[in-house]
């Protein structure tokens, strides 16, 4: 009946276990093993058992061994934590992520190892724990690893005590800006948008930067610069940088939707040779000008104009002001000095420059093109005097031929293979061989022996001219023909009598709107409705523009392009997020200037961006609301034709034809065009025929007869102005077209001689190739030109591959429009 006091099995606590017998006799002894243990395992407890009094007892039966067990502690890891609430903000200091929850007795045997707890920079990172049970008396449930994300944020810079307001100065013809108030966070440094001198109110904005990789992004500040006139009357201009301020007391040349403009043209002049002997050093030279939509517009009233002198050459006393004019040659203006500005007065802007006088030659001196305009004058007296030499010498023969050449038409002469040239009795074929006298004249001496006999078969062409009876001006109707898949939109096939031409159209923004999908009549009439709503802005169109102003501020600018409908808005594209508007920065374009950020509305979030962008622009503007209703500003479709009759589309006829009043009928002055042609073929004769040659002279102008022909047949087709241009090309497409070219015949450094594209037009024929050689072969530039800028002017009418070191993107779009191809060399 004796046992042992317990089944055997505990659980590990630290404390130490025994198992004891139960039932022993008082008579009998018992010898205990293996029954205690304080740690966890298995053990087996035994018991010897012997007699107190042998001689009067005896054992019966045994105590069996008992085998036991301490069982191992079970840790739960189900309430151990991470101390993390949320992300950490950075402060400069190392912070990390730890463990809660591990009971204090535990913490030595669970042995807890991390990785990826401690960061100092903003990051997101991955902490881990690592359990490893360090005794034999426990064991873990759970998982043995425990991971977490983690992060630090950026902080705030503290900017409380950063103050930036408005300020009202006096005008005083110097630059002025703002500055913030207040001491700036530790790594933190200030830009400011722009230093003003010009009379008005000017936005200048703020920006900060900093640690932007463990601080938030500062916004940017903004306040208003107040400058007033010293006198209410006077008006003031200035470039952004105030290298240029113009006053002017009237204002009466400059309209008010005119941009100031100032280009650096410095990098084109290094010095002239005065007319007294001395040099002048080009310090700074600025084209100064007024544009429209991109356009220069000639102004004219009487203005003071203050260049700023270049810091570094200041303290210099020779300096002055001269005018540059366009051919290169140069005019003394009368100038002083007042503080950092030279100061003059003008009535009318171009390039004017800022230039030191020396005795020493200047390493460039003026491209001084007098001489050729000497030297052209003098071809022009002797070819009019051979001109008229050749014709004293034709006459004295029978004048009755000239009746014989009107009257019939099967002559043998030339005229006879120009009449059935598609003429009707309205042609003008008929009435173009009358100044052409050289053709049949020369074919006469050119297969006769007897030399006399020319002059009486000339003198029916040269008498024609000045008594022809045909009419000077023929009178077609003009049919617009139908499209065919594939043409150009703009450009379309008409017939004029029996003759095809060709005829360009340039629509305005109102045709364009006109003609456009309901959609974006739609945002048409929403955004404008929006843009009139707040108080005095009103809106005014242009041929290319509607704009929207209040008084001299321009607040907006809308075109229309495809299905797209584009506003320009002002504000200062840098100070939004291109990723969330995604909006065009324009601000690197003149007539954009005022409206630097493009939007193109397409859909309705589009149009959404919009009006809270016109909200946020009206805000800084400080133009409040107006109760002003709406107004339904969509537009029934018209055709191109009906649109033309209205003015709204301009149709561009090949030279030498005009619309009448109704435009239905075409109006042709053939006589016009025959004097150009003939004006041209004697300027050619004068400069192949001497005048001794005369019996021999003709054979070579027969080749000619058929250059009479292209001023009708193929030269009007192309006729691209300025405005037109700059109109149907947009400075991107205009860009893309440039090829660039190596020759390796480029000359670093230099002056750039300057050409205009009509020039070149008037000198080269279609098809020609034109570069620097050319032009100085047709002594168009001086020879020591080292290169050439190809400008926009006038009227393009041939098509050309010109190969410049510069050009104007006006001067790309009229050669390309025209058919030809701007090379730059590289």
């Amino acid at each position: 009946g004796v046992t042992w006091n317990n089944s055997g099995a505990f659980t590990f606590d630290g404390a130490e276990k025994v198992l004891e017998l139960v039932g022993l006799p008082a008579t009998v002894t018992a010898t205990l093993s293996g029954n205690v243990a304080t740690n966890a395992g298995t053990y087996t407890a035994s018991a010897v058992i012997a007699l107190v009094d042998s001689d009067n007892y005896t054992l019966v039966g045994s105590v069996a061994d008992l085998e036991w067990t301490i069982n191992k502690r079970v840790i739960d890891l189900s309430a151990i934590q991470w101390d993390y609430t949320g992300a950490l903000i950075y402060n400069g200091a190392e912070q990390s992520v730890v463990l809660t929850g591990i009971p204090a007795d535990l913490a030595e045997i669970l042995g807890v190892t991390y990785e990826g707890n401690t960061a100092t920079v903003v990051g997101t990172y991955t902490a881990t724990a690592t359990f490893t049970c360090n005794s034999d008396n426990f064991i873990i449930e759970g998982l043995a690893v425990l991971s977490l994300e983690w992060s630090i944020d950026k902080a705030d810079y503290d900017m409380s005590g950063i103050r930036f307001e408005d300020v009202t100065v006096l005008y005083d013809g110097k630059l002025h800006g703002l500055t913030i108030n207040g001491t700036l966070p530790a790594g933190v440094k200030v830009t400011y948008s722009a230093s003003v001198s010009a009379v008005g109110v000017h936005t200048i904005t703020a920006t900060f930067t900093g640690d932007y990789a463990n601080y938030n992004e500062i916004a940017p500040m903004t306040a208003t610069l107040t400058i007033t006139a010293n006198n209410v009357n006077n008006h003031v201009y200035s470039d952004t940088n105030g290298n240029v301020i113009v006053e002017v007391e009237a204002e009466n040349g400059v309209p008010i939707d005119n941009s100031f403009v100032v280009g650096d043209d410095s990098h084109l002049y290094t010095g002239f040779k005065l007319a007294d002997g001395t040099y002048a050093k080009v310090i700074t030279a600025l084209d100064i000008s007024f544009m429209k939509d991109g356009v220069y517009m000639p102004v004219e009233d009487n203005f003071t104009v203050k260049m700023l002198i270049p810091e570094s050459l200041r303290a210099k006393a020779n300096l002055k002001v001269i005018y540059i004019k366009n051919d290169g040659t140069i005019e003394d203006i009368e100038s002083t000095r007042d503080g950092d500005y030279m100061v003059f007065d003008t009535t009318h802007f171009s390039t004017y420059a800022i230039v030191e006088i020396t005795d020493a030659p200047v390493d460039a001196e003026p491209t001084d093109l007098t001489w050729l305009w000497i030297l052209l004058a003098c071809l022009l007296v002797v070819g009019i005097i051979i001109v008229i030499i050749l014709m004293l010498r034709k006459k004295g023969g029978d004048e009755e031929p000239n009746e014989d050449v009107v009257e019939p038409e099967n002559e043998p002469e030339g005229p006879v293979d120009e009449a059935p040239a598609e003429e009707t009795p309205v042609e003008e074929a008929p009435v173009e061989e009358a100044p052409v006298e050289e053709a049949p004249v020369e074919e006469a001496p050119a297969e006769e022996a007897p030399v006399e006999e020319a002059p009486v078969v000339e003198e029916a062409p040269v008498e024609e001219a000045p008594v022809a009876a045909e009419p000077k001006e023929i009178v077609a109707p003009l049919v617009i023909l139908p499209s065919e898949e594939g043409d150009d939109e703009n450009v379309k096939r008409a017939m004029v009598g029996d003759q095809i031409i060709m005829v360009r159209f340039r629509s305005s923004f109102q045709s364009r709107l006109i003609q456009s999908e309901n959609e974006v009549q739609d945002y048409y009439t929403v955004i404008k409705n929006a843009l009139l709503s707040y108080k005095g802005v009103k809106s005014r169109t242009s041929w290319n523009f509607e704009s929207f102003n209040k008084g001299r501020i321009q607040c907006a600018k809308m075109n229309i392009k495809g299905k797209a409908l584009l506003v320009y808005l002002n504000l200062t594209p840098a100070e939004y997020n291109v990723n969330k508007y995604h909006f065009t920065d324009v601000s690197d374009k003149p007539k954009f200037g005022d409206v630097p950020m493009l939007m193109k509305v397409r859909s309705d979030r589009a149009l959404k961006y919009v009006l809270e962008l016109i909200e946020e622009m009206m805000n800084k503007l400080e133009i409040p609301m107006a109760n002003v209703p709406n107004v339904d500003y969509h537009m029934p479709y018209e055709d191109t034709e009906t649109l033309a009759k209205r003015g709204l589309v301009k149709v561009i006829l090949p030279a030498g034809m005009t619309l009448d009043e109704n435009s239905n009928i075409v109006r042709m002055d053939v006589g016009a065009l025959i004097d150009s042609a003939n004006a041209d073929k004697e300027e050619n004769e004068t400069t192949e025929a001497p005048v001794e040659e005369i019996p021999v002279v003709e054979a070579p102008v027969v080749e000619e007869a058929p250059v009479e022909e292209a001023p009708v047949a193929a030269e009007p087709e192309i006729h691209v102005d300025v405005v037109e241009a700059d109109a149907m090309i947009s400075d991107e497409e205009a860009q893309a077209s440039i090829v660039h070219i190596h020759t390796g015949n480029k000359k670093s450094g230099g002056k750039l001689a300057l050409v205009n594209v009509d020039t070149i037009c008037e000198n080269f024929e279609n098809g020609e190739t034109v570069d620097l050689n050319a032009l100085k072969a047709k002594l168009l530039v001086s020879k020591k030109a080292s290169g050439v800028k190809i400008l926009a002017r006038g009227v393009m009418t041939k098509s050309l591959t010109v190969i410049a070191d510069k050009f104007s993107i006006q001067a790309v779009k009229m050669i390309t429009l025209a058919g030809g191809t701007v090379e730059i060399d590289d």
